[in-house]
């Protein structure tokens, strides 16, 4: 795979690319977690799984702290997320990581179907049984960028602070950015202003 690194990123960067089907037909080894993360790296100098985990560690407890301190303050979806996480997430960080991603989610009026499918058909890229919620996310996060394709917009928002905030990505340097988001006030599709930085994650790293 690193041999063909080069002509992976010309057949994905054509002024026609291929579709998902030639892709794998193409390049099958790398629709498996490992090939695809290591395509990654190659491309921005992260391990993506390394990364994410450390990062949700971290960052993913400090955001479900913040949701959970100002729980009366939140509008009524945020409260009622926060009443099912319960106490459930102490010891299980699969839990917190997933809990931290559905708050921001629901923070931004981003439906969580956007980014979380159950899957009873084709699967593109599958896990093995041992995989963890970081081991999705990285995999998901990664696609965009091996595949040269921009957020959806139903997830953008969320999907620029897990780049910004917790992968660390420049944003000035990004492809993947989304041209439309949903807005906050209206949970309506609207276009976006082309900013350096989204002030909306000006977080302290």
């Amino acid at each position: 795979m690193k041999l063909t690194y080069t002509y992976q990123c010309h057949m994905m960067n054509t002024c026609r690319p291929p579709s998902i089907s030639d892709l794998q037909e193409q390049w099958p080894f790398l629709f498996t977690k490992l090939w695809l993360c290591d395509h990654f790296n190659t491309l921005t100098g992260i391990q993506i799984d390394s990364r994410l985990t450390q990062a949700l560690l971290n960052k993913g407890k400090r955001i479900v702290k913040f949701f959970k301190s100002q729980k009366t303050k939140w509008r009524r979806e945020i409260q009622c997320l926060l009443n099912g996480i319960g106490g459930n997430i102490r010891c299980n960080d699969d839990l917190t990581f997933t809990a931290a991603i559905l708050l921001l989610m629901t923070h931004f009026k981003e439906k969580d179907e956007s980014l979380f499918l159950l899957a009873d058909g084709r699967v593109v890229c599958g896990l093995d049984s041992e995989s963890n919620f970081t081991a999705a996310l990285s995999v998901l996060f990664s696609t965009f960028y091996v595949v040269n394709i921009e957020y959806q917009e139903s997830a953008s928002a969320t999907l620029e602070l897990i780049k910004m905030f917790l992968v660390r990505i420049n944003p000035e340097r990004t492809k993947c950015t989304a041209k439309a988001g949903v807005s906050r006030n209206t949970g309506k599709v609207v276009q976006r202003k082309p900013l350096p930085i989204n002030p909306r994650y000006t977080l302290s790293h």
